[in-house]
């Protein structure tokens, strides 16, 4: 095939050659491997999203919170100001005018809009990176685009609206216009469009700075680069943050950054669970993973480091020097290595801190891992031949044969949509420990007077608690226990999941009030409770998630 190693004395594909001045041909298989992953990329997500009941159902908590915002932001509402809100604005943003369509179309018809664009921009991911090692062996760039394409956390981060595709865009994005082949572009138009794109992707996500800090550090003996990059970074930051610090600095700063930093979470996820998420081998909540599949985890992560430091430590680069530069000259990493190696390693580690780790979280570091793993492989290629490219090419093949079986294994979303609708009249004031639900019935819009506008259940318990979730301390916040009470005043159904005690910091009085004003109207798939209109004298059967207090 042409992706092939050149032959033992052939010229190998240069990094350092412009993509103008690559042969026609290298260009048209390269771009043709670049969109066969692409296609694949796409039709393996788009394969979940369309899995029956997904489209419009239950699926998660978050996306729920991201649309929600933007259902809220349609309607003039603020985040940080208006209801709680803990992350960057830029995906509400974005998805606003599906927001605004939501009252022509339903919240439920706008979660599914939603869910059909993640796909397309999960696949533009694999298409920029792609476009970053075009220069490269056909082989190179497929085994990037490939990987990217079924690295399971990112597979299943973007069957529905999570925000780690979109970080991923726009750190692809950044990456695409800063690097020219291996090196940093001396053009500062994409200097400055090329930090403006990282800092969009801190909008996203405040995740964006660990990509961001090992490419300052990158251009920090070149301040010819550094300057316009760095305004590029301020201003993409700027621009859809800007008006929420102006508006309300001291919340924005609480909610997105210190919030998060103070997190304590019901359970610590140990760090062998997270090798597992992290290398994507299998995809099993932490709770019910066996000690086999934690060694089975650990025993990918070291090989999978052992693969990149036997690459980046003892082969020389594919267009390094001379010989007679020396042995240092010929393996020193090129900036885009070090970019590549650096963020992995740095991301990982972070992974390993807070107490709380979910799936998801590991879709940020595909790329950076699909991006080593390429650059490794073209280094290794060159010198080891066809031994090479079979061994490349056949790990490329069980991880799409593995990334089919994550998709054909996926459980079927849930859909109680309809019945909640019939129970809830249009209009009515809903409050909840889970947005979804009401998105799913077309009840997230009230139109009673003085509703509170809860989009983040959790973000607003842990606003008001300092971040204390943890151990009833949240129930322990006078602020936290007199928001939720004054919520439950104004409510007219409530509806409770079972793991309402983690987002509603629960007191004896709260139940107690619960109690006397409120009688149930369903118990499953869960508690949908409606006010009363004469406070009855015996409620206490109904059956109210367990109470830390």
């Amino acid at each position: 095939m042409n992706g092939a190693p050149p032959r033992r004395g052939a010229p190998a594909p240069d990094d350092r050659v412009s993509w103008a001045g690559v042969s026609l041909r290298h260009r048209t298989v390269v771009l043709t491997a670049v969109g066969a992953a692409t296609v694949l990329a796409f039709g393996l997500r788009l394969s979940l999203v369309l899995r029956p009941g997904h489209l419009l159902g239950i699926v998660q908590y978050d996306d729920a919170v991201y649309v929600g915002a933007a259902i809220r932001i349609a309607t003039g509402a603020l985040p940080y100001r208006s209801f709680a809100f803990d992350q960057p604005p830029l995906v509400p943003l974005l998805l606003a005018p599906l927001g605004l369509l939501s009252h022509a179309i339903g919240s439920r018809q706008a979660m599914g809009a939603a869910r059909l664009l993640v796909p397309l921009v999960a696949a533009a991911n694999v298409g920029l990176l792609g476009w970053i090692l075009r220069r490269r062996s056909a082989l190179v760039v497929a085994t990037a685009c490939l990987i990217l394409a079924a690295y399971p956390p990112d597979l299943l981060s973007s069957s529905t609206v999570y925000l780690e595709p979109f970080l991923n865009l726009f750190c692809l994005l950044g990456a695409a216009l800063l690097f020219d082949g291996d090196d940093l572009t001396s053009s500062r138009r994409r200097l400055l469009w090329s930090g403006a794109a990282f800092g969009l992707a801190g909008a996203v996500k405040i995740w964006a700075i660990f990509p961001v800090l090992i490419l300052g550090l990158l251009c920090l003996s070149q301040p010819r680069r550094l300057r316009p990059w760095a305004a590029g970074v301020i201003l993409g930051f700027l621009v859809p943050c800007g008006p929420f610090l102006l508006l309300a600095p001291g919340t924005f700063l609480h909610q997105v950054v210190l919030d998060q930093m103070s997190r304590t979470d019901v359970v610590a996820v140990p760090l062998l669970a997270r090798l597992v998420l992290i290398t994507g081998v299998l995809i099993v909540p932490p709770v019910l993973m066996t000690q086999a599949q934690e060694v089975l985890g650990l025993a990918v992560a070291v090989g999978l480091a052992l693969v990149l430091a036997a690459a980046f430590l003892i082969l020389p680069r594919q267009s390094s020097p001379a010989p007679a530069q020396g042995w240092r000259a010929r393996h020193r990493m090129s900036p885009l290595e070090r970019y590549a190696i650096a963020s992995c390693a740095l991301i990982v580690a972070v992974f390993m801190l807070p107490a709380d780790f979910f799936f998801h979280y590991a879709a940020f570091l595909g790329p950076f891992l699909a991006l080593s793993l390429a650059l490794a492989a073209a280094r290794a290629l060159p010198l080891l031949g066809r031994p090479a490219a079979a061994a490349v090419t056949l790990a490329l093949f069980v991880a799409v044969m593995h990334a089919a079986l994550v998709v054909r294994g996926s459980p079927p979303a849930t859909d109680p949509g309809p019945g909640i609708a019939r129970l809830i009249p249009a209009g009515a004031c809903v409050v909840t420990d889970d947005p979804a639900y009401t998105l799913n019935a077309n009840r997230f819009v009230a139109r009673a007077p003085g509703c509170p506008l809860v989009v983040d259940p959790l973000a607003v318990t842990l606003a008001l608690s300092g971040g204390r979730v943890a151990n009833g301390g949240a129930a322990r916040s006078a602020a936290a226990v007199g928001a939720w009470t004054g919520y439950l005043e104004h409510a007219q159904y409530l509806m409770l999941t079972p793991g309402s005690g983690r987002r509603i910091p629960w007191t004896a009085a709260m139940e107690r009030y619960v109690r006397r004003h409120f009688v149930p109207v369903a118990r499953a798939p869960l508690l949908i409770l409606k006010r009363a209109p004469v406070a009855p004298t015996a409620a206490t059967g109904i059956p109210l998630p367990p109470v830390v207090y």
